[in-house]
């Protein structure tokens, strides 16, 4: 009868377990998309004539360099959300109105951030959008293998 009395207060704890983990991942995914990764203000999420740009961030290894790098960019007129990988390859994404702003305008944007490094934007890749995605993340994700 013991055994029995603890499998039901176990099944009882695991759902309640994963109901709890849900919730924490539905709050979490709903946080990403209204906190640092939400449209500046006043910016509609169906706006045309945006693009996207993903890249490598070079020259720039420690959270601190990269998170300067990603503040710069993120209050730079024109770019309404921009999102830095901090773990190899650094991957970044932008999604900007290039009537406002060039990718040449943004990399000396990063580079102003942080004086002592020297970072570069490489393998870009520049499209049109028709709409802002809510969740927002780098195409450049996995390190490529060496020759």
């Amino acid at each position: 009868m013991h055994h029995n009395s603890v499998r039901s207060s176990f099944a009882r704890v695991s759902a309640y377990s994963s109901l709890l983990c849900a919730l924490l991942v539905l709050n979490g995914a709903s946080a990403l998309a209204a906190g640092d990764n939400s449209v500046k203000p006043g910016i509609s999420a169906s706006t045309k004539g945006l693009h996207r740009l993903d890249f490598r961030l070079e020259k720039a290894s420690c959270a601190s360099c990269i998170l300067k790098v990603r503040k710069a960019l993120r209050a730079a007129p024109g770019i309404l959300k921009c999102e830095i990988a901090l773990r190899k390859p650094y991957g970044a994404v932008v999604i900007y109105e290039p009537n406002k702003i060039k990718a040449d305008k943004m990399q000396n944007i990063a580079r102003e951030a942080d004086p002592n490094k020297r970072v570069e934007f490489a393998e870009q890749m520049d499209e049109p959008i028709n709409a802002i995605p809510t969740l927002l993340l780098p195409k450049h994700t996995t390190l490529k293998p060496g020759p």
